[in-house]
């Protein structure tokens, strides 16, 4: 599933060539067939995880990506979380950031079609 976003968001440790990523989570709202949930993946420089939260409030580990590799060039970062998340954002003059690309193989694996889901949210501390 690849999903594109123009949300921004604010970041911290915006400035330097070897800045921190800071802690990005990017939330899909997903349909499934016993009711509505939310994905979130959180990266940080360290590793990547997933939890899926359903309508009840009940929040469930999905996965964990102990391999984060982020690449910056031209205001661009690209970040890859082994397994778990590819995502690309454009960093802006302000500290925040406009999330341009996300994906993720987990949404196959929860069951969500192709086609069938929100765009994407990216929050940022």
């Amino acid at each position: 599933m690849t999903t594109f976003a123009t949300k921004r968001a604010a970041l911290a440790g915006h400035t330097g060539a070897q800045r921190s990523i800071g802690t990005l989570s990017i939330r899909w709202l997903v349909a499934r067939t016993d009711g509505p949930a939310v994905l979130t993946l959180t990266v940080t420089d360290a590793h990547a995880s997933a939890e899926l939260t359903d309508a009840t409030g009940s929040v469930t580990p999905v996965a964990r990506s102990p391999r984060v590799h982020t690449e910056r060039a031209d205001g661009l970062e690209h970040v890859e979380a082994e397994g778990l998340l590819s995502l690309t954002v454009r960093r802006c003059d302000d500290g925040g950031a406009v999330l341009l690309f996300a994906r993720t193989p987990l949404l196959e694996s929860l069951g969500v079609a192709g086609g069938c889901i929100e765009r994407p949210v990216l929050e940022a501390s």
